[in-house]
C-alpha cells in the first residue's frame, strides 16, 4: 500500500516514504504497529482535496496463515480502515471458511460484506469466464500475430463464437481450467495457437480434469525419450507428494523435502521459511505418513530407532509448534501399528498355552 502511494498522495508518501530507515526495527515488531505505521497513518496523511480517492487492498487466501491469532488480527486492523476520512480503503479477502477466519469476520459484523463462491448463480460464473476468455484469446491472437508470418496469422474472428461457447462450457465453474487452457494456448514453445486449441478441444467428451491436464501431458509425450524419461521422473515425485501430502506446502518447502534442485524451485518462496515449514510438516505429519503406508512396527525398525535417539527432540518441536496436545494422539496411531505376536508357554501337562503379547 505504502508503494502505490505516490499515484494517490506524493506529499504524503515523501513524508512516509523513510519509515523503513527511520525506524530499521519496523519489520520486526508486531504487526499492528506495523499496519499503523505503515499504511493507517500514510493514509490518514493524503490529501483528499475535496475529493475522496479509493485504494483497493487485496488479500488473497487468508487462511493460509500460519498464525490463527494473526489471521484474527489482520481482519481486525482492516476494519479500522474505516475511520480513514481522506481515501476509501476497501479490503477484497479470500479465504476458506476455517475457524479462525470466521471468528475474525464475527467479530467485525456490520463492517464487511460476505459473498459465498458456490452460491453465485451459474449464469454470472458463466459470463465471468466467457469475459476471461474472450479477453485472453483476443491477447493470445494479438501477440501470435505480431511475431508470425503473414501465412501463419491467426484470422480476426479467431477462434469464433463457437468455439469460444465450447470452452467457456467445458471451464465453468473452474476459473483454473480456463486459465490452464489459455497458458496451454499461448505456450511459446509451441507457437501454434490453433493447432493447441485443437488439442483441448478433442478433450470435450472426457471429465473436467482428464481435460484440463490430458493435453498437457500428452505433448510431454511427444518429447525425445530422454526428455520424457526425466520428466515423468519429476511429475511422479512432485506431484504424487502434493497428492499424499496431509497439508499443503509451499513449492519452496515442498523442495526441501523432496531434495529437487534450488533451478526448479518456486522463486517467490524464501528458503528459511520454507525449511521451517517442512521441518514442521515433518514434526506434525510424519506418523500420518507412516500410518498410510501400511507398514507395521517391530523392534529395529526404522520408527523405532527414530524414537529412541529423538524422542525428547520431536516432543519439544511440537511443542514450539503449539501442537503438543497432539503428540498423545499420534504415540495411539503408532501403537496400533504394533505388531502383535502369539507368545505359546507350554503347561506341565505338555498342552499350549496362548498368550497374547505386543513386540514393542
Amino acid at each position: 500500500v505504502l508503494s502505490k502511494l505516490p499515484t494517490v498522495d506524493a506529499a504524503a508518501f515523501d513524508s512516509h516514504a523513510d519509515e523503513y530507515t527511520a525506524d530499521p526495527a519496523i519489520v520486526n515488531k508486531n504487526l499492528r504497529e506495523q499496519f499503523t505505521q505503515l499504511i493507517l497513518k500514510p493514509l490518514e496523511a493524503v490529501d483528499s482535496g475535496g475529493y475522496q480517492k479509493t485504494i483497493v487492498l487485496v488479500l488473497d487466501a487468508l487462511d493460509e496463515c500460519d498464525n490463527d491469532n494473526e489471521i484474527k488480527l489482520i481482519i481486525h486492523l482492516i476494519s479500522l480502515a474505516k475511520s480513514l476520512t481522506s481515501v476509501r480503503l476497501r479490503a477484497f479477502v479470500t479465504s476458506r471458511p476455517e475457524v479462525p477466519v470466521r471468528l475474525g469476520f464475527h467479530a467485525i459484523q456490520g463492517k464487511y460484506e460476505h459473498l459465498i463462491l458456490e452460491e453465485i448463480p451459474a449464469p454470472v460464473i458463466e459470463q465471468d469466464i466467457q469475459v476471461f476468455l474472450q479477453d485472453e484469446l483476443a491477447n493470445i491472437k494479438e501477440e501470435h500475430n505480431s511475431q508470425a508470418r503473414i501465412e501463419d496469422r491467426l484470422p480476426q474472428d479467431w477462434p469464433g463464437i463457437r468455439i469460444t461457447r465450447d470452452l467457456v462450457q467445458m471451464a465453468v465453474p473452474l476459473f483454473i481450467f480456463a486459465a490452464t487452457v489459455c497458458r496451454f494456448i499461448a505456450d511459446p514453445v509451441w507457437s501454434d495457437p490453433s493447432g493447441q486449441l485443437e488439442k483441448i478441444l478433442e478433450c470435450r467428451e472426457m471429465g473436467r480434469l482428464e481435460a484440463t491436464y490430458n493435453p498437457i501431458l500428452a505433448q510431454l509425450r511427444a518429447s525425445s525419450n530422454a526428455d520424457q524419461t526425466a520428466l515423468v521422473a519429476e511429475f511422479r515425485t512432485i506431484v504424487g507428494s502434493i497428492v499424499l501430502l496431509a497439508e499443503p506446502l509451499s513449492a519452496t518447502s515442498l523442495s526441501l523435502i523432496l531434495d529437487i534442485p534450488r533451478s526448479i524451485r518456486c522463486q517467490k518462496d524464501s528458503c528459511p521459511a520454507g525449511k521451517t515449514l517442512s521441518q514442521g510438516h515433518a514434526c506434525l505429519y510424519w506418523v500420518y505418513h507412516v500410518e498410510q503406508s501400511g507398514e507395521h512396527l517391530i523392534d529395529g525398525h526404522e520408527v523405532d530407532i527414530f524414537l529412541k535417539t529423538h524422542f525428547l527432540h520431536w516432543l519439544e518441536a511440537l511443542s514450539l509448534l503449539g501442537r503438543m496436545t497432539e503428540s498423545m494422539r499420534m504415540i495411539n496411531t503408532l501403537q496400533g501399528l504394533l505388531v502383535k505376536i502369539i507368545v505359546l508357554t507350554v503347561s506341565p501337562d505338555q498342552h499350549p498355552l496362548p498368550s497374547l503379547s505386543l513386540l514393542i
